[in-house]
């Protein structure tokens, strides 16, 4: 089987019309891709909920997130969690938003605040006090709301300021599942600007696809999720393209719950309007919360798809909902119910989400999958940002039809890049494609990829048209994870792609590739078996094989079993 690709590259701007920040920083961004200090920048974070995990954990779960490759921490500042009742307020014990700032500070965890005031979250009243929820004018530019948000907003102004350094503080998200445009947005940034807040980055959720949304003052965020437990279906949903590798960055089923405060939602509606600005997510689930009638259970490669798909697609700001699972407090009901009003039945304490890190600060199968892309991104390619993605004609848009790799190329202008490959998809069984081979169509010439086998349930990616050290290679069928210059010489680590046999091309010479060490004129080529490379970590510059949840503080690196 052959697949086209045609590649042409976009012209980046400069994105002088994105006005994200409200001061100086070192981050920034153009019409593609995220920076730090002027250098591409891909922002990984996963979202933790402070009030959620015990305080004594937090320290110990910011690290482990760390490992998983992460860089940044996003959370919700829940409104309900901090004022139950006017003006008498809790910022103490798991609820001490100040002191979770200074831990991620300490750790080197830049922090989203996801400020509100509505967060939705599965929380009671979408984490509202009672007495916010019954105002009729919620949500609203109404005087009366806005009194009540800027209070509210003053006073925990006084817990996070020392932490609006442009660092400890890296982007502030106002509202969530908003989608009537963003004029009340507008209000609501407004209004913390005059309060004091500052951020190198406002961001705002973009769950339908109306052109308003792809406002320049804020960074339009993106999410999907391998299963929709919100769904009032009790059997398993049609398989929707939910963990597949698209052009299309909308995700209709995402927030469907809250469909009745929307307009018309069409996943193709203004979709371009969104080109000139760099692709961000905020709600990738690696995992999915259940509800009370519908309980999905997401497999390790359900939780790996939904990441990997999106940055096969260009996604150049992967956020995680949730990375680190938690439980609600106990001391009353905070969770959503139907009881009052709310769409779902949640679970009254569990918050553990499937998540790549569980309640318990255990790290599953698909934590160390995505481990393995992070590292990747931060020690083989930091440069990945800036390589387009482009994608082959799909045969069909039916989501049943399996007659075809879902399947996309990041390229840069010099010709150099990467393969991505799905063929998963959550309630699907694809068969294995033989033979199949990939022909990338540029302007002044065609790159012919590996005829390979692609088999089931297979996530990888593979480098091509890449210089290591001195030597330019065609391509290396292996998934690289970290290079390293040591003792002069280039060294690389890569895992095994299942079913595909490690192989290189160097000088029109294909060369197999043993497991183990291997040299390439100049170059030492690591490849690791697919199963062993679930325990590798890079840790201070030196490679680790551990199996268990690891974390590592001032040069002791903990594994725990």
């Amino acid at each position: 089987m052959k697949t086209q690709i045609k590649v042409h590259h976009k012209p980046v701007g400069k994105g002088e019309r994105l006005t994200y920040s409200n001061m100086e920083s070192r981050y920034g961004q153009n019409t593609l891709y995220f920076t730090k200090d002027g250098k591409p920048f891909e922002i990984i974070a996963g979202e933790m909920h402070y009030s959620r995990v015990p305080r004594y954990r937090w320290k110990e779960n910011l690290l482990k997130m760390k490992e998983c490759g992460l860089n940044a921490v996003s959370t919700y500042v829940l409104w309900n969690y901090h004022e139950e009742f006017k003006n008498e307020f809790d910022f103490e014990g798991d609820n001490d938003i100040a002191a979770f700032l200074a831990t991620c500070k300490e750790v080197g965890m830049p922090c989203i605040l996801r400020i509100g005031p509505f967060c939705h979250a599965e929380v009671i009243y979408g984490g509202m006090p009672e007495r916010i929820n019954k105002m009729e004018n919620k949500r609203t530019d109404d005087p009366a709301y806005l009194n009540e948000v800027r209070d509210y907003w003053t006073r925990l102004y006084r817990e996070v300021k020392p932490y609006l350094d442009g660092e400890t503080v890296m982007g502030i998200q106002v509202e969530n599942e908003y989608r009537k445009g963003t004029s009340h947005l507008h209000t609501l940034r407004d209004l913390l600007e005059e309060i004091g807040y500052k951020a190198p980055y406002f961001t705002m959720t973009a769950w339908s696809v109306k052109a308003s949304l792809a406002d320049p003052h804020f960074v339009a965020m993106f999410g999907t999720y391998p299963d929709a437990p919100w769904d009032k279906k009790i059997g398993p949903l049609e398989p929707n393209d939910r963990a597949t590798i698209a052009s299309t960055k909308i995700d209709v089923e995402i927030g469907a719950d809250m469909n009745e405060e929307a307009e018309s939602i069409d996943a193709n509606e203004d979709a371009d309007a969104f080109d000139e600005m760099p692709y961000a997510s905020c709600e990738v689930g690696p995992g999915n919360q259940v509800t009370h009638h519908r309980r999905p259970v997401i497999t390790p490669t359900d939780g790996y798809a939904t990441g990997f798909g999106r940055f096969a697609a260009g996604l150049n700001w992967i956020g995680y909902y949730m990375f680190s699972g938690g439980r609600n407090q106990s001391h009353r009901v905070l969770q959503e119910n139907k009881a009052v009003g709310a769409h779902n039945d949640y679970a009254m304490i569990d918050y553990d989400f499937q998540a790549p890190l569980s309640r318990w600060g255990v790290c599953r199968e698909h934590g160390d999958r995505l481990r393995l892309m992070h590292l990747f991104i931060k020690e083989f390619d930091p440069d990945i940002p800036a390589k387009q993605a482009f994608f082959p004609k799909w045969k069909s848009k039916d989501p049943m039809d399996i007659s075809f790799v879902k399947c996309a190329v990041r390229m840069g202008e010099n010709g150099c890049g990467y393969f991505f490959a799905g063929t998963h998809e959550k309630g699907l069984q694809y068969e294995t494609f033989k033979d199949y081979q990939v022909d990338l169509l540029m302007e002044d010439q065609t790159i012919s990829l590996p005829a390979i086998d692609i088999l089931p349930d297979s996530l990888f990616f593979y480098p091509f048209n890449i210089t290591l050290g001195n030597t330019k290679f065609d391509y290396i069928l292996a998934q690289p994870i970290v290079k390293e210059e040591k003792d002069g010489k280039t060294v690389c680590y890569f895992a095994e792609c299942p079913g595909v046999a490690p192989a290189c091309k160097v000088n029109g010479q294909i060369l197999p590739l043993n497991f183990g060490v291997n040299t390439v004129e100049d170059v030492e080529l690591h490849v690791i078996p697919a199963e062993k490379a679930l325990n590798f970590h890079y840790i201070n510059g030196k490679v680790y094989f551990l199996d268990g949840t690891v974390y590592a503080e001032n040069g002791t690196v903990y594994c725990e079993t």
